[in-house]
Formats: structure tokens, sequence, C-alpha cells
């Protein structure tokens, strides 16, 4: 992998979430730094490919943490959230989620100030999959019984 990127050739996948993977080691207390696979999962589930994020088996994510405090650290204990995302298989740009400013950006050294209408899909679907995440959520939230008494003086 590390041959492609020193005779410039394509940057595979696994040196993105390798890098990924070592930021998230740092101290960013401001920032979640996601690896590529969990985009990529969203947009699959958008299309219908799978169901929940529960149902993901990569990296054990269910098995690390449960369903809400995942939702918590990954979308609002942090002011920004960073996704990798590959484009036409060809060129990965990065799209910011920015909590306290309630948007989105984009890390795109193609760009020249331009958004292509596929980018712009991506994050429109993107933006509707994390909705839907913390909606699961907030259901596995409600879903839970909490048993209440009544103490007397």
């Amino acid at each position: 992998m590390l041959h492609d990127v020193l005779t410039f050739k394509w940057l595979n996948g696994a040196i993105i979430n390798a890098y990924s993977k070592h930021l998230q080691h740092r101290d960013f207390s401001d920032r979640y730094i996601s690896t590529t696979w969990f985009p990529k999962f969203m947009l699959n589930r958008a299309r219908g490919n799978t169901k929940s994020v529960n149902d993901l088996d990569s990296e054990n994510v269910t098995k690390k943490t449960k369903v809400l405090a995942r939702v918590m650290d990954e979308y609002f204990r942090r002011d920004k959230a960073y996704f990798p995302m590959h484009v036409n298989d060809n060129h990965w740009i990065t799209i910011v989620m920015h909590t306290v400013k309630e948007e989105f950006q984009i890390l795109d050294s193609n760009s020249k100030g331009a958004i292509s209408q596929r980018i712009r899909n991506m994050i429109s679907t993107l933006r509707a999959e994390i909705s839907k995440d913390i909606m699961e959520a907030n259901s596995t939230l409600e879903a839970k019984k909490f048993q209440m008494s009544h103490r007397g003086q």
C-alpha cells in the first residue's frame, strides 16, 4: 500500500483508515475522525443495502459501545465530525459536520470552489442517514423500560 503512495499511484482506502485511526488516538477533544467504512455504510444503507448501523459488524462497533453512547460521541460531544468519502472511485474528499455551526463543509483539493451535484447528493444522503442514526438511538433509549418506585416518608 505504501508503495502506491510513494510512486504517486492511487491512494488506497486502507491508508486513509490507518491515518484516521492514528488521528483518533490524538487529543482532539473537539472533533471526531471517522474511518472510511462508516460513511460508505451510511450511503449503502440509504440505498437499501443494509438495514441498521447495529447490523454492522465492521470493527465490532456494536461490541465496543452502545448505540446511544456511539451516536453521542460521533455527533454531539465534539464540535466537528470528519467523514472521508471516496468519490467516483478515484478521488478522496472529507466532509466535515460542524455541530455548533449546524453546517457541512467539503474539503476537496479538486473543487476549485464549485461543488458537484454528485457531492451535494452524497452530503444530502449522509445528512439524512445521520438523522436516521440519531432517531434509531432515540428509539433504543425510549424502548428501555425503567421501573419507578415511590418512597414514602
